[in-house]
Order: C-alpha cells, then sequence, then structure tokens
C-alpha cells in the first residue's frame, strides 16, 4: 500500500467532557434556557438511547484510546480538537467561565498525552469579555492552544456587538485566529 505524502488533519473535533454534558442536561431538564437549536440540538444527543447515538456520546467524551483508534483507521494523522457546540455559551456568566476553564484543562492534558496527536483551539465564555480573553491568553501562553472557537451567538448576543471587541483585539495581539462555529440562530 501506498504510503501518502502528507498528514490528514482534521480541523474541527468536537469533544465534550462528562461535565459538560452533565450541565447541558440540566440546563435541558430545567428548561431555563430557551433555545430552540440548544434543546433540539443537546435534546437529542442526550436523550436518545439508541446505540448509534451513545457511541457518538462516548467518542465525544473519549481523548485517548477510542479517538486514536478512529484516527489511525481513517488516516487522520492529527485532530484540532474544540469542545462542541454550543460550548459554554448557553450559560450564564459565571457557569460559562467556569466550565470554559475545566474544558481547556481536560483538551490540554490530553494534547500533553499526545503532543503528536492533537492540537487545541480555547473555549472561552463571550459573557464575560474580560475573563474569555484572560482565558484566551492562558490558552495560547501557557496551555500552548492555537486559537479560540465561539460559537455564532451567545444566549441571543452576536460578535458584532461592540462588547466583544477586546476578545478580537486579544487573538489579534496573541496573533491567533477566532473560529466561529455556526449555530442555529436565536428566537429573535
Amino acid at each position: 500500500m501506498l504510503q501518502p505524502t502528507y498528514q490528514r488533519i482534521a480541523t474541527e473535533e468536537a469533544f465534550a467532557p462528562p461535565e459538560v454534558l452533565d450541565y447541558y442536561r440540566a440546563l435541558l431538564k430545567d428548561s431555563s434556557y430557551n433555545d430552540p437549536g440548544f434543546q433540539s440540538l443537546c435534546g437529542f444527543y442526550l436523550g436518545n438511547p439508541s446505540p448509534r447515538i451513545t457511541e457518538v456520546i462516548a467518542r465525544m467524551t473519549d481523548l485517548g484510546d477510542l479517538r486514536l483508534r478512529d484516527m489511525d483507521q481513517t488516516g487522520i494523522a492529527r485532530q484540532i480538537l474544540s469542545l462542541t457546540s454550543p460550548g459554554v455559551q448557553v450559560f450564564d456568566a459565571s457557569t460559562a467561565v467556569a466550565l470554559a476553564r475545566s474544558s481547556n484543562d481536560f483538551m490540554v492534558d490530553a494534547i500533553r498525552r499526545h503532543p503528536d496527536r492533537f492540537s487545541g483551539l480555547a473555549a472561552i465564555a463571550p459573557q464575560d469579555p474580560p475573563a474569555a480573553v484572560k482565558e484566551l491568553e492562558r490558552g495560547v501562553r501557557s496551555l500552548g492552544l492555537k486559537g479560540a472557537i465561539i460559537n455564532s451567538h451567545t444566549r441571543g448576543e452576536y460578535l458584532d456587538d461592540q462588547k466583544f471587541w477586546p476578545i478580537f483585539e486579544a487573538a489579534e495581539a496573541l496573533d491567533v485566529p477566532v473560529y466561529i462555529h455556526p449555530n442555529t440562530p436565536s428566537p429573535p
């Protein structure tokens, strides 16, 4: 078999720490976040007992042997990891800030165990722009992450609002990209 002369890099590889999935489940249960996109996406994946969906969730939470085996079987040399949509943007600011930090730590643990296979984009909480800037700086400078991922809106607020500009200014100062991940439109 002919070996390729290039590396196949998968650039949008979602993961979900079990902690984040538990918070999604709680948000679905208490119905405090009335967003049809969140309810449809997370409700489907977290409330569906089918074996196929159970396997998807198992793969989302695994940043070890299962994921590496799947990569090897499909010829993927490296994955660029990022927290699954809708990220932390569905939560109140303090919860989002804490979950962004813990999710980044979860991801970086896997990157450190497999530096030749994984890179990552930082999760940040735009709900609190100063905290988002701080986490982006920590992610890039201390954790070695390559940029940030932000979903297209945060609880109905869009990134063209001037209050979010410090996040983009920080990314520019760090010379890293911000990947804007599409999400279902907000209810308004």
